[in-house]
């Protein structure tokens, strides 16, 4: 019930102090961000599945996540 009511807080923090739109422009750059990282997750992993039904040997998966 406290993450609510912080949530809450947060945003109406962010209104008062940037305006609605600047607010919403925030939440729009979060939706894009977390949709973007969604996409590249799917991504390496039709790479990962095109890899394998092309019989190409297993990526080494610390240097998979070097670029990260």
């Amino acid at each position: 019930m406290y993450g609510v009511y912080l949530l809450t807080v947060v945003i109406l923090l962010l209104v008062a102090y940037a305006g609605v739109e600047e607010t919403l422009r925030v939440v729009r750059y979060i939706d894009l961000s977390i949709n973007y990282q969604i996409v590249m997750w799917k991504m390496r992993r039709m790479k990962r599945q095109l890899e394998r039904d092309m019989g190409k040997p297993p990526r080494d998966w610390e240097s998979e996540f070097d670029d990260w």
